[in-house]
């Protein structure tokens, strides 16, 4: 993105810009130093949103496949594993 681009979108004191999760319409501002497709949580309702145009910003939902998920392994320690807790 070019110092044009970047001066066309509504800035927040030149470190951030403005806009809205299009799921909750909550406001949300990101780091003026986002790149396209950088992905953003949204701090009122959780969703998972990447940045996809910049004119208009656009940001979109993240469509997660629950069958293509990866979990990091957790380091749970010396704790015993139980049938019963499940």
């Amino acid at each position: 993105m070019d110092e044009h681009e970047k001066s066309s979108h509504h800035r927040l004191n030149n470190f951030a810009l403005r806009t809205r999760c299009p799921k909750c319409n909550a406001q949300i501002d990101l780091k003026d130093d986002i790149d396209q497709w950088d992905q953003v949580m949204c701090p009122q309702c959780d969703v998972l949103l990447v940045l996809t145009a910049w004119r208009p910003l656009t940001l979109s939902v993240v469509e997660v496949d629950e069958n293509e998920l990866v979990y990091e392994d957790e380091d749970f320690g010396d704790v015993p594993w139980n049938d019963d807790m499940f």
